[in-house]
């Protein structure tokens, strides 16, 4: 019998969480503060931005808690909170894509995303990974259906998602709190813990963005080149 597509996520989230090391884990730990804010390699993605008062309570209820606890850390501002729906080129520098794959990128989003229906993830649990802080998102096979024939899209057109994931088709949501500059605490890593199970909150997704930005979404970095609807109906 399969799986429903939550508890296969849950799985893979499990996965990640209990090996690093494999791939879609964070590979860029510890690096100091002011790196991560201007860092110039650039990626190209799409993501979904939260709403202001989705933004204010990931900010109340995680983020600022956790800074108490080592403010040491690079924590993610308000603004630069975002969720990632589909990699298309990652962070490099110089960028590993062109205007032209702007181009291509943006036909492809703009043709499939108002063809798929709004989703929403239900935010449940924070984790460590390898170099970050993350919350993780789960939700029904939509976001599978938009993200495979987003996938499709882009290696028709020449543009194939260069990122290496863990599964190739069991995708969830995640959101950036942290990021390492330093080996974390034990402390901190057992108040993470601590605090795993006082999440459970919904983000619904209506609109997606393409973005350039570095590997931390600073605002000084970003540049928002399109926006999508998904279909309401």
């Amino acid at each position: 019998m399969r799986l429903p597509y939550r508890q296969m996520q849950k799985n893979v989230v499990r996965m990640l969480c209990s090996n690093p090391d494999i791939p879609q884990a964070d590979t860029n730990v510890f690096r100091l503060i002011p790196e991560y804010i201007t860092d110039n390699a650039i990626c190209l993605t799409s993501v979904a931005f939260p709403e202001p008062d989705t933004v204010q309570y990931i900010h109340d209820k995680l983020i600022s808690p956790l800074k108490l606890i080592d403010p040491f850390h690079y924590y993610y501002p308000p603004e630069n909170l975002h969720i990632t729906i589909k990699n298309i080129r990652t962070t490099n520098n110089p960028p590993l894509f062109t205007l032209n794959d702007i181009e291509k990128a943006d036909k492809v989003l703009q043709d499939i995303i108002p063809r798929h229906k709004s989703f929403s993830f239900t935010f449940e649990e924070i984790v460590s990974l390898a170099g970050s802080v993350s919350i993780i998102g789960y939700c029904d096979r939509q976001l599978k259906k938009l993200v495979t024939d987003i996938d499709k899209g882009l290696k028709k057109t020449g543009l194939p998602d260069n990122k290496q994931y863990i599964s190739n088709n069991i995708f969830f949501g995640n959101i950036s709190l942290c990021r390492y500059t330093r080996q974390p605490s034990e402390f901190f890593l057992k108040e993470i813990r601590k605090m795993k199970n006082i999440l459970n909150y919904e983000i619904k997704i209506e609109t997606i963005n393409l973005i350039t930005c570095n590997s931390v979404c600073a605002a000084q970095s970003r540049k928002i080149l399109k926006s999508y609807n998904l279909s309401d109906i």
